[in-house]
Parts: C-alpha cells; sequence; structure tokens
C-alpha cells in the first residue's frame, strides 16, 4: 500500500470514529431523564379501618342507654341513629322514652325533666349468642343505676339485655332489643346504703378499659 492510499484510509477510519462519537453524544445529551423506578402498589401498606365487631357495638349500645333517656328530642335521635338500623330505631325511641316515665313515675319522681335523671347502665359481661356474616346476636349482663334528685338513694336495676345485630354498609347495627329482670345478687346483710351524690361522684369516673374494651 503506498503513502497515499494509507493516508487515505486513516482519513475515513478518523472521519467513521468522529461520526460514532458525535451521534452517541447526540443520543446521550437527547435522552429523556432518568426514570426513577416508583414502589410497586402491591408493597404499599395501609393502615385498614377496623370496624368495631358485633360484641363491641352491643356493648356500646347498653353503655348509651342513659344518655338516650336523659337526652333532648334532637341528641336522642343522634345517639340513636350511632348504633341502630334503620328499621329499629324508631322502637328504641319509643321504649327509651316508655322504660324513662316507667322508672321515674316508680321512683315517685313522675314529671322530673328528663335531664336531671341519673341513669348509667354498666355492662358487666357479656358474649356472642350466635354471628353469621350478616346478623348475630349478643347478651349483655349489666347492672342500671337510676336515681332522682331529692328523691332518696339511686336503685339498682340488674338486668340481662339480648341484642340482635344486622351488618349493614358501614358496620353492625342494632336491630333488636329485649331486657330480662336479673340475675340479680342479694344485698349484703345490714348493708350501707349510700346516698346518690355518693354514688353521683363514683359514676362520673372514666369508664374502665379492660383489653381495649
Amino acid at each position: 500500500m503506498n503513502v497515499r492510499r494509507t493516508a487515505l484510509v486513516a482519513i475515513v477510519a478518523a472521519g467513521v470514529i468522529g461520526a460514532t462519537f458525535v451521534l452517541r453524544s447526540r443520543a446521550l445529551s437527547s435522552s429523556p431523564e432518568p426514570v426513577v423506578a416508583s414502589t410497586p402498589a402491591a408493597t404499599i401498606t395501609t393502615n385498614p379501618v377496623v370496624q368495631p365487631d358485633a360484641l363491641d357495638v352491643a356493648l356500646r349500645a347498653v353503655r348509651l342507654t342513659g344518655d338516650i333517656a336523659r337526652a333532648g328530642f334532637i341528641t336522642r335521635n343522634d345517639l340513636i341513629d350511632s348504633v341502630d338500623s334503620a328499621r329499629f330505631a324508631g322502637t328504641l325511641r319509643a321504649n327509651s322514652a316508655t322504660q324513662l316515665s316507667e322508672l321515674t313515675t316508680a321512683a315517685g319522681a313522675a314529671g322530673v325533666p328528663a335531664a336531671d335523671v341519673v341513669w348509667e347502665e354498666l355492662p358487666l359481661t357479656a358474649r356472642v349468642i350466635e354471628q353469621r356474616a350478616a346478623s348475630a346476636q349478643v347478651a349483655v349482663w349489666s347492672v342500671l343505676i337510676v336515681g332522682v334528685p331529692d328523691h332518696g338513694s339511686a336503685r339498682q336495676i340488674w338486668r340481662t339485655s339480648t341484642i340482635t345485630l344486622v351488618h349493614e354498609l358501614d358496620g353492625w347495627r342494632v336491630d333488636g332489643w329485649t331486657a330480662t329482670p336479673g340475675p340479680t345478687p342479694t344485698p349484703a346483710a345490714n348493708g350501707a346504703v349510700s346516698d346518690l351524690a355518693s354514688v353521683v361522684e363514683v359514676l362520673e369516673w372514666p369508664m374502665a378499659d379492660v383489653g381495649g374494651t
């Protein structure tokens, strides 16, 4: 190969290398920004909203009986709507008003405003009788404390409530409620009876929280 031909080959080779470098540089400069891989949706975890179970809803309903009985008309409806099914709401309103009237009459305090009545129902034990996908039945044993200022000491009423629940779109709802007297322990012989103010003071303590219930 002569000198001229060798030089020509060298020039052509240099041109090819240069063109390759230019093209590669343009490709790099025009490429989009690097894509940062996002976390796959399947690996993103959130804390799900845990709905109260049937037993918890039944216990809450029993605890609310005093608030429902003492409440004004509008507030009473709101409280009932917070736990009851649409079908049963009207029945509980009527039953609450009837019970309040009966208990205040028995205490000799008929006509006393509902807001002045001491009424606290304290669940003691409970069990699920039956539970299915969309319905449940729970029994709750409780003691109901009722008193009226200036009308003697508070009274205790032991009773067992059988509460039927249905599962609606937003969770468990009370759909039926019956209460029977007892079981009632025998009071201690010659036991001291506290005045209403002493009972009210204790009832105002925070509700004991056992096992998160």
